[in-house]
């Protein structure tokens, strides 16, 4: 009997076979010898929307079909994404993506759901990564970077690294993104290598990892990138990864990228002006500040100024009601941790549904107890975006308490 209640309730679709399907009758098709059956089970199994039918699909992720393959890494995504798009809700996802992989990993920690993932997902998805299909290796890759958890252990290290040689570009630039997600500092040299690649899209997220990894070894290196390209959009990616680790030694070149022509290179120096801490330059960055007129160097210089003491949070918390700048502005706010929090509490109760998304989703990242009672109240949100990135929000916050 119990088994026919948690079908009816978690295979709610088709009214009459769903329902009346068993769970585990639709996990044992999963081992069907007709790969249309296995492909069928794994559907039912992702509308149901059962987390714990992760595990029974991982094998799948290396079924000799490949729309097998990728139907199983769609529902693993399916399961612990906040917001998948299938419903074209307003959310992390606007609409049902052609690569649900890489929509997962640009929505970012706050777009998954705090839930522990199994170790046999990680697994397949790491040897699907090596499959002869094109579209496989690159959904797996993508949907690696967004369920796996730093650190990774030493087999995996070595799996995820070798991939930065391989022969396909895309791979080796989606390996570098996936690295820098994952904190991966065993890569460091072969990321620094590979900022010479012959690709100047691998260059550029091998670039953006090391960033992400605050490596100070590959300061040289990204100023050689600066230096060589000068007025080219790697070296906005030198800049911008610079910006990320920096270095006391950079402060002299944000100074000089300052007044570039570049809104990439004005707006990369602000960032590193103020992570360094250059205090010197406050003046001169809000006299810019009223001139500039490109609105991601505006943001930045704004954060600049915020981490040198004054005070722009309001500014910086408004920009994520902008489809173009929320991006920005909440990987800011992710970085200026939980003393945004209370002007986050406040757009829980805007009218803009996006921007009560956005706001639920970064204070589940930087949040403490106190955000609890509005992120609780958020959960009983008319639009279902909103309470759901909410409810993943106070997952977090608790599962970090414990």
């Amino acid at each position: 009997m119990i088994h026919v209640l948690l079908a009816c309730a978690l295979l709610a679709g088709d009214p009459v076979n769903l329902q009346q399907a068993q769970f585990w009758d639709v996990v044992r098709m999963l081992k069907h010898p007709d790969a249309r059956e296995r492909l069928r089970a794994v559907d039912m199994l992702r509308e149901s929307g059962y987390v714990e039918a992760a595990e029974p699909i991982a094998p799948l992720i290396a079924d000799p079909d490949d729309k097998v393959q990728l139907a199983a890494i769609e529902a693993e995504l399916t399961f612990f994404m906040v917001d998948d798009g299938s419903k074209a809700r307003r959310g992390f996802i606007r609409s049902r993506p052609k690569s649900l992989g890489m929509a997962a990993f640009d929505a970012g920690e706050a777009g998954i759901k705090p839930l522990p993932v199994p170790a046999a997902v990680i697994e397949h998805l790491l040897t699907a990564i090596n499959d002869g299909h094109e579209r496989v290796r690159f959904e797996a890759l993508h949907a690696l970077g967004a369920l796996a958890h730093p650190p990774l252990d030493t087999a995996q290290i070595r799996q995820l690294v070798a991939t930065l040689d391989h022969y396909d570009a895309t791979m080796r630039a989606v390996t570098a993104r996936v690295l820098g997600r994952l904190k991966v500092r065993e890569a460091e040299d072969m990321l620094i290598k590979a900022t010479g690649d012959s690709s100047p899209l691998v260059r550029q997220y091998a670039m953006h990892a090391l960033g992400e990894l605050r490596s100070t070894n590959a300061v040289p290196a990204l100023m050689q990138q600066v230096e060589h390209y000068r007025s080219n959009t790697q070296a906005t990616f030198a800049l911008l990864a610079l910006a990320k680790i920096a270095d006391p030694s950079t402060a002299d070149l944000f100074r000089q990228y300052l007044a570039s022509r570049d809104p990439g290179h004005r707006a990369a120096s602000a960032e590193g002006l103020g992570r360094v801490g250059a205090d010197d330059y406050v003046p001169q960055l809000e006299q810019r500040l009223q001139k500039e007129r490109a609105p991601a160097v505006q943001l930045a210089y704004m954060f600049a100024l915020q981490t040198l003491g004054r005070d722009y949070l309001q500014h910086i918390v408004a920009a994520l009601g902008d489809n173009d700048s929320a991006g920005q502005a909440a990987e800011y706010l992710v970085e200026l941790g939980p003393s945004a929090a209370g002007a986050l509490v406040s757009q829980l109760s805007s009218r803009d549904a996006d921007m009560r998304v956005r706001a639920a989703g970064i204070l589940g990242l930087i949040g403490g107890p106190d955000v609890l009672p509005a992120l609780e109240a958020a959960r009983q949100d008319r639009d279902p975006a909103v309470a759901a990135a909410a409810e993943a929000a106070v997952a977090r916050i608790k599962a970090g308490r414990q």
